[in-house]
């Protein structure tokens, strides 16, 4: 069971390396800044871990790719690479939450999929199944657009990615995604907003929203906004793939 915390803190400074490392280490070690990822992670298995029948449909994100256009955006502000596996982390979490199925832990660059776990009295290394089905992201677009209207202007942070899922025979799921008018904003025309940290934010945003539609229920709203010209097709994709993906569950 993935778990994602999201902890925000405010600063009249930018953090050190130092100072990012021990908020790090506390959000582990004790409860000085109100929470504890151990507490909240008991939390949420007492509410919801449950042991199922295992099945042998076993997807797995197995693929992020980040477009040319993405890299220029987020090249020298992160590590490519480490960006590129915690997004396909965030959507596992983000679908097993929603989906109340199961995935195949994404691995990143092991591509051996053998992981080696420590228990109190030993450690073991983990053989993981081959996917039945492979989930495949493509961060697309990261695209600035900003008009500006006396003192101030209207900035947005669009961001567009597709799903992909190859079972074993065939491709059940091939659609695209955007986040538009939701990542725009109305701001002082002098202020300069830093591309790195919006475009995260509204992709993030994005993977969670297409997650929900994992759930049996597909928001229209949402396809209407995010898959204007393909929603029927999208719609009957999403169906598919959940029945075929998480219903056994």
């Amino acid at each position: 069971m993935p778990f994602i915390l999201k902890h925000v803190e405010t600063s009249k400074k930018p953090l050190s390396d130092s100072e990012l490392s021990r908020i790090g280490m506390d959000l582990y070690l004790n409860n000085k800044r109100g929470v504890n990822i151990f507490d909240e992670v008991y939390k949420k298995a007492q509410n919801s871990l449950k042991f199922m029948p295992f099945s042998e449909k076993y997807p797995q994100i197995t693929s992020v790719t980040l477009s040319d256009e993405v890299q220029s955006v987020m090249n020298g502000h992160v590590n490519l690479k480490a960006f590129s596996n915690q997004t396909g982390q965030i959507f596992e979490a983000n679908l097993v939450q929603q989906s109340g199925g199961m995935l195949i832990p994404t691995l990143g660059d092991n591509n051996n999929q053998e992981f080696q776990a420590v228990f109190r009295d030993t450690s073991r290394r983990i053989q993981l199944p081959e996917p039945s089905f492979k989930i495949l992201v493509d961060v697309n677009r990261f695209l600035y657009w900003e008009k500006i209207k006396g003192p101030q202007k209207t900035v947005c942070f669009i961001v567009k990615a597709g799903i992909k899922i190859d079972g074993a025979f065939d491709t059940i799921m091939d659609s695209a995604f955007v986040r538009q008018k939701e990542t725009c904003g109305v701001i002082m025309s002098n202020e300069v907003l830093t591309p790195h940290s919006q475009f995260p934010e509204q992709f993030y945003s994005l993977l969670y929203e297409i997650s929900k539609q994992f759930d049996g229920s597909i928001e229209q709203e949402f396809l209407g906004r995010a898959a204007p010209k393909t929603v029927a097709k999208t719609a009957n994709e999403i169906t598919v793939a959940t029945e075929q993906l998480f219903a056994a569950f």
